[in-house]
This record gives C-alpha cells, sequence and structure tokens, in this order.
C-alpha cells in the first residue's frame, strides 16, 4: 500500500518548481488552476496539465540622476515631501560642489581648512536650494574618511542591486541610497523630478 504523503510528492514538487520560477517585476506569471475530473484526487488538481501560465513584463522608469540632483524644492509638493526626506542629500549636494570646486574629496591631511570650506559650501547650497540652512548640522563636517566597514557595507549594497539589475528578478532600488555609519542604518530615497504638487 502507497503511503499518502508519496502520492503528494511529485504534487508539491511541482508547486515548488513553478513557484520557484516566478519573477517579481520583470516577469509576473499569472497562474490558474483547472479541475481535473477523475477519481486520482488532490493529484490530479495539481498536475502539470492543470496549470497555464501567462508571461507578462513589466517596465521600471527611473529619472536621469542630472535631474534628480537638480530638484526644485519650492513648490507645496517638494515642501511637503522635504519633511520627509533624508538630510543626506543634502550633504551630498555639498560633497559635490566640494569635489567640483576642489577636484577631491575631503582629506583628513587639511582637516581645518577643508571642514570650514564644507561649512562654507553649505551655507551656498542650501540657500541656492532653497532649503533651511540648518538642515545639516555642524558636526558633518567632521565625518572625511572612507571607513573600511562603511565601505563594505555600501559595496554589499551595490553588488547586490548589480545582480538584480542582471538578473531581472528583483526591482532595483529606486534611486538613492544613504548609508549612515554613525547609526548603522541605511534608507532610501525616491526622489524624481515629478514629486507631487
Amino acid at each position: 500500500k502507497t503511503s499518502p504523503v508519496k502520492n503528494l510528492m511529485p504534487c508539491f514538487l511541482h508547486i515548488w518548481s513553478t513557484f520557484r520560477r516566478t519573477s517579481w517585476e520583470q516577469h509576473v506569471r499569472q497562474t490558474t488552476s483547472k479541475r481535473v475530473k477523475n477519481s486520482s484526487g488532490f493529484c490530479s488538481m495539481f498536475s502539470g496539465s492543470a496549470f497555464t501560465s501567462t508571461m507578462v513584463k513589466k517596465n521600471a522608469h527611473f529619472c536621469l540622476l542630472k535631474d534628480a540632483l537638480t530638484l526644485s524644492w519650492s513648490s507645496e509638493g517638494a515642501k511637503a515631501a522635504l519633511k520627509r526626506t533624508a538630510p543626506d542629500y543634502f550633504l551630498l549636494q555639498v560633497l559635490f560642489k566640494f569635489r567640483t570646486e576642489k577636484g577631491r574629496d575631503p582629506s583628513p591631511l587639511s582637516y581645518l581648512e577643508d571642514a570650514e570650506a564644507l561649512r562654507q559650501m553649505r551655507l551656498g547650497v542650501l540657500a541656492s536650494l532653497g532649503v533651511a540652512t540648518d538642515l545639516i548640522a555642524d558636526d558633518f563636517a567632521s565625518c572625511f574618511s572612507e571607513m573600511a566597514p562603511v565601505c563594505a557595507v555600501v559595496g554589499g549594497v551595490l553588488s547586490q542591486e548589480a545582480v538584480k539589475a542582471l538578473s531581472q528578478r528583483d526591482p532595483p532600488l529606486n534611486n538613492f541610497f544613504f548609508f549612515d555609519g554613525v547609526k548603522g542604518s541605511g534608507v532610501v530615497e525616491c526622489l524624481a523630478p515629478n514629486l507631487p504638487s
């Protein structure tokens, strides 16, 4: 006499392989089952001929980096979004300005000079964006060097996103990832020109 578990095993394996092949963003499988009328019971309902699959292609749209970095914060929707936007976005703008003007990143070897330059640039950048100049705290200028643990975390996230893009199995982050080395936490910010108005 055969065990009921052995009878269900082929059904389970078929269902498992079907779920394993499903894809999150690029390919969505819409599965419907048809009840097969015969005396073999549970197994016949989930046999290979009882499933039909339809591939549906999905497209995700991302804004350009230059558009995300030149957002206007003057509209009402942008002002509302500003309250929940991480200050790291604006810190990134200050660091980009430093790199553009100095041709290098802030260096621990010239700490006093670079810290003062960063504070001055912060005022100019935040004023040009139309946001409060106290949005970034003064102690931001003390974070200079690239710390190995932070680089490891951010590098791991970056490689994970590359795998997602190549395999097309999961949606990539949209569109900024900021990691706070002091708090040990990361946040994803979706900042695009079409902020709600």
